[in-house]
């Protein structure tokens, strides 16, 4: 019988799907696209890598996939929503841009290149039922890895992080998500949802990728100007790599298919 089969080879490959960098087997670790092995409880800076995070951000889906897009709508063009949005109420107001605040906001959903896009609904039920804590532990001990990675400053609320993130979203609902009713949308959304509408075709995900070094390179912080300036698209190279020797355990990773 074919189960017979499969216990046989089972018993005799006890280590099929453990990469062989990672000493216990899936427990606690996670593999970037880079090959680095990202140890999810004890996440250690030296292996946070911008050339991962831009890759991985362009690809996440935002919404589970659920958005009326020719191409993924991703937690990458979601971030570029988020700098566009922030940029808009800076120029409304006549504010100076803070550029710590606007580096902040470009890393903000980063930790989910290795966690994933949890949709808000399940979070919601998870801290319901008090069974949120250790995801938010991770997320949290991730973020502060890519803190201490990129200098972030320890002095941006939250809040205000999470101010323009809802706004984004809201965007988001506006345009590519008319099934949820918008006839409460606030003309101030309205106004957001107009002033950014470059940004509503998602584009390909090497238009993403593009996008998403262009911000990096953008954003007036000389740590992760130094990454981004480096990395190259691998949507045509085929290839990711960063060659600072700070980024030395990178290397030259040949993806082996074609975009």
């Amino acid at each position: 019988m074919s189960s017979d089969l499969i216990r046989q080879l089972r018993s005799n490959h006890t280590t099929l799907g453990q990469h062989p960098l990672a000493k216990d087997g899936f427990l606690g670790v996670g593999m970037a696209i880079s090959g680095i092995m990202f140890n999810l409880e004890f996440p250690d800076p030296n292996d946070v890598h911008l050339c991962d995070i831009i890759f991985g951000e362009s690809r996440i889906p935002r919404y589970n996939g659920a958005t009326l897009t020719s191409e993924i709508w991703s937690v990458g063009n979601h971030i570029l929503v988020c700098d566009a949005v922030y940029l808009f109420l800076c120029r409304k107001y006549g504010v100076p841009v803070d550029h710590e605040f606007r580096t902040s906001l470009f890393f903000h959903d980063a930790a989910e290149i290795y966690t994933g896009d949890m949709v808000t609904p399940l979070k919601k039920i998870m801290r319901a039922a008090n069974q949120y804590e250790l995801f938010e532990k991770i997320s949290n001990q991730i973020d502060e890895a890519i803190r201490i990675k990129f200098r972030l400053s320890d002095q941006i609320d939250h809040k205000d992080i999470k101010f323009i993130d809802n706004l984004a979203y809201e965007v988001e609902r506006v345009w590519h998500r008319p099934a949820y009713d918008s006839s409460k949308t606030l003309s101030f959304v309205e106004e957001a949802a107009a002033v950014t509408k470059f940004l509503r075709d998602p584009g390909s995900l090497s238009q993403c990728w593009e996008n998403l070094r262009n911000l990096a390179l953008d954003i007036n912080n000389d740590i992760i100007n130094k990454y981004a300036v480096e990395i190259q698209n691998p949507y045509k190279t085929g290839i990711l790599f960063e060659t600072n020797k700070a980024e030395k355990h990178v290397q030259n990773y040949e993806f082996g298919y074609t975009f």
